[in-house]
C-alpha cells in the first residue's frame, strides 16, 4: 500500500506543478494581448485572476476625467459631492 500510496502523491504534485504552470503562462498571455490592445496607453488597470471554478477572469479599468469604465460598465462620477 505504501508504494500506491507514494505513486499517488508523485501523481498529484506534478498535476499541481503543470496546473501552476499552465496558469502562469495563460496569465503571461493575456497580460501581453491587453499591454498590445492598449496601443494609447489610457489602460490604468488591469487584474487576471481565477474565480471559484479555476476559470480566468480578467477585468480592465479605464479611468476618464468624468466616468470611469469597468469592464463594459460605465459608472459616471457624481460632480456635486466632488467639488462639496
Amino acid at each position: 500500500m505504501s508504494k500506491i500510496a507514494s505513486i499517488k502523491n508523485k501523481i498529484e504534485f506534478i498535476k499541481n506543478k503543470l496546473y501552476t504552470f499552465k496558469r502562469n503562462i495563460a496569465g503571461e498571455i493575456l497580460k501581453k494581448c491587453i499591454k498590445y490592445l492598449d496601443k494609447d496607453n489610457d489602460l490604468l488597470a488591469y487584474h487576471i485572476g481565477v474565480d471559484d471554478r479555476k476559470d480566468y477572469v480578467v477585468l480592465v479599468e479605464r479611468f476618464y476625467d468624468d466616468h470611469y469604465t469597468s469592464g463594459t460598465m460605465d459608472y459616471y462620477y457624481n460632480k456635486e459631492e466632488e467639488t462639496a
